[in-house]
């Protein structure tokens, strides 16, 4: 597959992982606008969000544009089927409008805007299941959803927190990114949790209680319910981070690496002992990189992002 030169939004996707495999944007894009996230709820079903209300699913043959109802930004999306699908977003109070959150759900057939008040853009969204999803945002928002209706969970108290990210395995397993900080709900209080980053952390996900996996500045950390260990990749030099992560399943991590001085973005896999790299993609420029990644199992890995300005 050739590049395009003039493309904002990029799909990319790795069948059959392999080491040493490289990759190229899929061609034509199926979207001009930049793309945040990426959630797979089958091979034959994947949603991909981003500017502009965008929305993209992949049907297992091609990728088509949804109907999204909203031209406001979409930060992420996460599903439990292709009947159940949640996105989030909204728009802050610096972008030039009152501030809104977005908060979407798709049936199957079509998406619908849900009540849920925030008042800002709301920045991460997982689940555990149809009765069971968190979404986050500014001003220490933290909603769960019990498969009946949107709650608000109340933030470690005293602390004005800005979420960005957030994993979860049940109502009762939590894990809210607060820009450099990561917190655990244990269904009782809340905990700070000492990942030994000395930078700090900014992205989380994980497979169970005794599995979740942390990222941030030249960081890279495993919780195996009792300890943080750090994992981080050897080969993560001093200008790069990871600027996505996806746990496929146990002792299987993908993180995605922008490495803008050899213009290259590596998707590398942790599977539980060594690294490996899985892939490689050529990039246009030092403005393009990786924003999301997800999929179906080890095999079956979709990534997305922007080549335009951040």
């Amino acid at each position: 597959m050739g590049r395009k030169l003039a493309v904002i939004a990029a799909v990319l996707y790795w069948p059959h992982l392999a080491l040493a495999v490289t990759r190229d944007w899929v061609n034509p894009q199926p979207t001009r606008e930049r793309l945040y996230a990426v959630c797979a709820a089958r091979y034959d079903c994947v949603f991909a969000v981003g500017d502009g209300g965008t929305i993209i699913h992949w049907n297992g043959q091609r990728w088509q544009e949804m109907e999204s109802g909203t031209g406001l930004r979409l930060y992420d999306v996460w599903g439990s089927s292709g009947t159940d699908v949640w996105a989030v977003g909204g728009q802050g109070p610096y972008e030039g409008a009152p501030p809104d959150s977005l908060l979407l759900h798709y049936d199957g057939q079509r998406w619908s805007r849900q009540a849920i008040g925030a008042r800002e853009a709301l920045r991460a969204v997982w689940g555990a299941g149809p009765n069971c999803a968190v979404a986050v945002g500014p001003e220490s928002v933290i909603f769960r959803w019990d498969g009946q209706q949107w709650t608000t969970l109340a933030a470690p108290e005293g602390d004005r927190l800005h979420f960005t990210d957030v994993w979860c395995s049940g109502p009762d397993d939590i894990w809210p990114v607060d820009t450099r900080v990561l917190y655990h709900w244990n269904g009782v209080n809340w905990e700070r949790a000492e990942t030994g980053a000395s930078r700090g952390v900014d992205k989380v996900c994980g497979v169970s209680p005794a599995e979740v996996y942390c990222a941030g500045p030249r960081c890279v950390a495993r919780f195996d319910g009792q300890t943080w260990t750090a994992i981080t990749p050897p080969d993560l030099y001093y200008d790069e981070d990871v600027d996505a992560m996806w746990a496929s399943g146990p002792d299987s991590l993908f993180v995605a690496i922008n490495d803008f001085g050899n213009l290259m973005s590596r998707l590398c896999h942790w599977d539980g002992s060594v690294w490996s790299v899985a892939g490689e993609l050529s990039l246009i420029d030092s403005h393009q990189k990786v924003l999301g990644v997800s999929g179906t199992g080890p095999r079956n890995v979709f990534c997305v992002g922007e080549s335009g300005a951040l």
